[in-house]
């Protein structure tokens, strides 16, 4: 994929430009182009744009939750830590599991397929929305994961909105498969610059929304 940038006024960007912005989106569903990135300023001129774009209502719901019910809970970050730490493990083992009982590594195409795209009642979810690697896609426009052996990775359930860091994470991911609505933040607890994907089977290297290595928080929606 060759993505192309811009900006609220409808201004074009470059790739090195993306740092100076907080916000940056993609993903067909919310812009209409699967090669489009639009990128914010704020947080305020973002949702100002959200407001008249086909993913309001889901935005809408995302910014609530995390007023209302997840901020909140940061003077419980002990206890929120052991939880979420417990799920990512779960899901990672699960995901193993579901590659052995095939006799395939996790990051083969194959498993993806079973696990995910052609998945039926009988086949439930593995993963979804979204698979991390701490490596580069190396074909461009990707076809799958990393080639890479030494490639590590870090499925995210739906509903999960982890600290990365209590998994090992932080400043890690490199590439991502995302199946549906997923935001990755720059700083702990959804603080900073952030990056939001909308994808049903998007594959990308994260330095095309520059982040690359520099996710701290993940809302898996």
């Amino acid at each position: 994929m060759k993505f192309s940038y811009v900006d609220q006024r409808g201004g074009t960007r470059k790739q090195e430009d993306l740092a100076s912005f907080e916000v940056v989106i993609v993903g067909q569903e919310a812009t209409d182009d699967a090669e489009l990135v639009r990128v914010f300023t704020d947080q305020r001129q973002f949702r100002r744009w959200a407001k008249g774009s086909p993913v309001a209502e889901r935005v809408d719901r995302v910014f609530a939750t995390l007023k209302r019910d997840v901020l909140p809970q940061r003077a419980n970050e002990p206890w929120i830590q052991q939880m979420q730490t417990l799920a990512l493990k779960r899901a990672r083992d699960t995901f193993r599991a579901f590659a052995n009982l095939r006799n395939l590594k996790p990051n083969d195409e194959e498993v993806i397929r079973l696990a995910m795209i052609e998945r039926t009642p009988l086949t439930p979810s593995i993963f979804d929305p979204i698979l991390l690697w701490d490596r580069r896609i190396e074909r461009e426009p990707p076809q799958g994961g990393p080639e890479d052996p030494r490639t590590s990775f870090l499925p995210v359930g739906s509903g999960y909105w982890p600290v990365l860091g209590w998994a090992g994470w932080d400043n890690r991911a490199r590439s991502a498969r995302v199946f549906g609505l997923n935001i990755l933040h720059e700083h702990n607890w959804f603080g900073g610059r952030s990056a939001w994907l909308f994808g049903l089977n998007m594959l990308l290297n994260l330095e095309h929304l520059a982040f690359d290595r520099i996710t701290s928080s993940v809302i898996s929606h």
